[in-house]
């Protein structure tokens, strides 16, 4: 479990899509009039490869599973869902919300792919910035003391060409050297990894 110090989050909330173009989206929050807020949190992270959330049925059961385990932010893969926002809240629940950014289809016209978070829903209030690095990359960053940036990955399997394994790994990478150093910083995914000897013939992703 991670133990925050939760502060109010900005006036505006920052959505930063592929290519660098910003959204600014007006934010309400009520909590700010009270100042810094010196609540301590003990949340727990996790992750979770949902093959797809298109499913009304498949969306509730991750709801439910994320209150009965106590979780306070689960990073997601595949959702599969295909929105024309580069990255969509919704409300998910009572006290959930799902943050996605938008999955892509095949050459069959099939939707694949999509990262999110899910969180509880007094957390997303303190949500600073949101930014699409990739198709592949979701990264959040919640106000506190340290702030703390969770970034939700879904990385290339070993049928994708070097150019688009290479090109998630630099994304990534890039990316992270922009996080502050101060910050709390949480990747999570699924990385497509096997463990093993990296010369059994099996392609990239290896840890010995």
């Amino acid at each position: 479990s991670i133990q925050l110090s939760i502060v109010y989050c900005s006036d505006e909330l920052e959505v930063t899509q592929p290519g660098g173009l910003v959204t600014h989206l007006g934010y309400c929050n009520q909590e700010k009039q009270y100042g810094l807020q010196m609540t301590r949190l003990n949340t727990r992270i996790g992750t979770f490869n949902c093959r797809t959330l298109r499913a009304e049925a498949k969306l509730k059961e991750l709801v439910y599973q994320f209150g009965y385990h106590g979780l306070g932010i689960i990073t997601l893969q595949e959702h599969r869902i295909v929105h024309a926002e580069t990255v969509r809240q919704t409300q998910a629940g009572p006290g959930e919300t799902l943050i996605t950014s938008t999955a892509w289809r095949n050459s069959a016209g099939a939707s694949v792919g999509g990262v999110g978070v899910l969180m509880r829903t007094e957390y997303s209030k303190l949500i600073c910035e949101i930014r699409a690095v990739s198709h592949r990359i979701l990264a959040i960053t919640l106000a506190g003391n340290p702030k703390l940036t969770v970034i939700s990955v879904y990385s290339p399997t070993e049928c994708a060409n070097v150019e688009e394994v290479e090109k998630f790994h630099h994304d990534l990478r890039d990316y992270i050297t922009t996080v502050p150093a101060h910050n709390l910083l949480v990747v999570a995914g699924d990385f497509n990894a096997r463990i093993g000897w990296a010369d059994s013939g099996f392609g990239w992703y290896f840890h010995q």
